[in-house]
């Protein structure tokens, strides 16, 4: 093989027959050895192609396996790389005919039943989180209401001759049960991400020769059933599974890849194999006001080319950093409005993935459906930005806020065809609508952001109650929130950049236990220097409404 790997990616990508569980921290060269291990079977132990299955968990990250493999196989060698839900129309021939429900079209059909009552005060979001608990079969019905929710979505997919991605792995079970596949070697990306049903229908394939990998320290949708004990169910099943950990991350700095092992101390510590120096900081500003002033301001010398800010023990930098690699993560969309007016009042170009998004706004959905119509049936000479300001008139949108950046945004497309421009927003759709060409910087919610990196990283609104995230009505899961913590960290490349605020929303706040655990000597504590100046303008203010009180 032509990749270079180090000891103990060769040793994963080299075992011979049985089961192989690999533990890959972030940036240890993942996808790597996953490819590196296909390319192994087939050109080192001559296995037919045919014979070998690889499951991602988005089509995007199959379509980065491809290409990986095509850069070193022939094309007459490549084997099947396939999302669960594209194996199950692979090999179940009775979902040929059967289109499965866009997630527009699921929104809706979700919010039509809390309109009917069903499924008592939960959104729609969580509507059809109880919906996949229950297809996925990892928790049955909880009661009555529960059972009347799910017949309501059934009957309206049936309504509509559609079927949810829950349904097709249900379909693909039942075909794995009742017949054998050729596979025998089948390797699963993201085995953290694995929930109850996707584990059973990779036992299902009846092979031995399982090669997961994944990092237990990055499970994060407990929400879709997904935990990291499947690696300890694994190993229960599985009892003569060799386990290889790879531990050298590429991608951080040291001190980055430092402050990571402290959040997890008891876990073995990743070894930085860069050696330039990076900073990191937790900075205390007096509220959210100047939390996203901080940041703004912030992004606004990384973009002029000066990373030193006078005091702080932030690394002084020349380098000048492009708005695309910058990124602010959040633990709810909602902690991040006020930096978005901020960034808007700063003239800073920003995209917001996630909950959130301009491409989840119903009147860009509307806008995207019309598109794909006039692709589809009647083409048109307009740019995509005259047609989107068209039917934005035809249809009577309001052009204003999120709408009017969507729209106006649309310019940057105006040299690629509609139709490309409705392949690449299918392809961003995966990942949450982050588009990695947007010369912007990216707001995102942690969970969107995992399998992404950013040579800068902002985490904000780190209190104690929003990260970890504490409500009233739902038990917290202090282990996954902690991992959210990790996931958030370990995103940056370069520098990473906690932040929190004194008091938020007229409330006091306290540093998150996460941050507090940390030693300072890794994550040193700054303040806003701005902080002083604040507080003497809103003593002013107070000052001068209490004399006017006196009139």
């Amino acid at each position: 093989m032509s990749l270079e790997l180090n000891t103990q990616q060769r040793k994963a990508v080299t075992h011979g027959d049985g089961p192989l569980l690999i533990i890959a921290g972030p940036g240890t060269g993942k996808t790597k050895t996953l490819t590196a291990r296909i390319v192994y079977l087939i050109q080192e132990k001559q296995i037919d192609p045919s014979k070998i299955l690889a499951l991602t968990f988005t089509n995007k990250a199959a379509r980065e396996m491809e290409e990986r493999l095509t850069s070193q196989l022939d094309v007459r060698q490549l084997p099947l790389v396939a999302t669960f839900h594209a194996l199950a129309y692979k090999l179940v021939p009775s979902l040929k005919d059967i289109p499965v429900i866009t997630e527009a079209d699921r929104t809706s059909v979700l919010k039509e039943l809390r309109k009917q009552d069903l499924g008592g005060k939960a959104n729609a979001k969580d509507l059809g989180m109880i919906i996949t608990k229950v297809k996925a079969a990892f928790e049955p019905p909880a009661d009555q209401q529960t059972k009347e929710l799910l017949t309501a979505y059934n009957d309206a997919l049936a309504a509509r001759e559609l079927c949810d991605f829950d349904d097709l792995l249900n379909k693909l079970r039942d075909f794995l049960e009742a017949n054998n596949t050729p596979f025998e070697y089948v390797l699963v990306d993201e085995f953290q991400d694995t929930n109850p049903l996707q584990y059973q229908l990779l036992r299902l394939l009846r092979t031995t020769n399982l090669f997961a990998i994944g990092d237990p320290l990055q499970s994060i949708y407990g929400f879709r059933g997904a935990s990291s004990d499947i690696f300890r169910t694994f190993k229960q099943d599985l009892p003569d599974t060799t386990e290889v950990r790879l531990l050298t991350n590429y991608r951080s700095v040291p001190q980055v890849v430092k402050l990571a092992g402290a959040i997890f101390p008891d876990e073995p510590d990743l070894e930085a194999n860069r050696n330039e120096q990076g900073s990191v900081a937790v900075v205390e500003a007096l509220n959210e006001y100047g939390e996203a002033d901080w940041i703004v301001r912030r992004i606004e010398g990384l973009i002029g080319g000066s990373t030193m800010i006078a005091g702080s023990s932030f690394h002084s930098s020349d380098k000048q950093r492009s708005f695309k690699d910058i990124a602010v993560l959040y633990r709810t969309h909602a902690s991040g409005r006020r930096l978005q007016r901020a960034l808007e009042k700063s003239g800073i170009p920003y995209q917001i993935a996630g909950d959130g998004s301009p491409y989840l706004l119903p009147e860009v959905q509307t806008l995207l459906e019309a598109m794909n119509h006039i692709a589809g049936n009647e083409g048109t000479e307009l740019t995509v930005y005259q047609l989107a300001s068209k039917l934005s008139e035809q249809y009577n949108f309001e052009l204003k806020g999120t709408l009017l950046q969507f729209v106006n945004g649309l310019v940057r497309y105006d040299n690629i065809k509609l139709a490309d421009f409705l392949r690449h927003v299918q392809s961003i759709a995966e990942q949450q609508f982050y588009d990695p060409s947007a010369e912007a910087v990216t707001l995102m919610t942690i969970h969107a952001s995992k399998g992404l990196e950013f040579p800068e990283v902002f985490v904000m609104a780190l209190e104690q109650g929003i990260l970890p995230l504490i409500r009233k009505d739902k038990p917290v899961d202090i282990k996954e929130e902690r991992r959210l913590f990790y996931v958030a960290a370990t995103r940056a490349r370069d520098n990473l950049y906690f932040t929190y605020a004194r008091n938020r929303g007229k409330e006091k706040q306290i540093l998150s236990e996460f941050v507090v655990g940390l030693p300072e000597a890794l994550a040193p504590r700054i303040t806003d220097d701005a902080m002083q100046t604040q507080i003497k303008q809103i003593k002013k203010r107070a000052q001068k409404r209490s004399q006017t009180s006196l009139f």
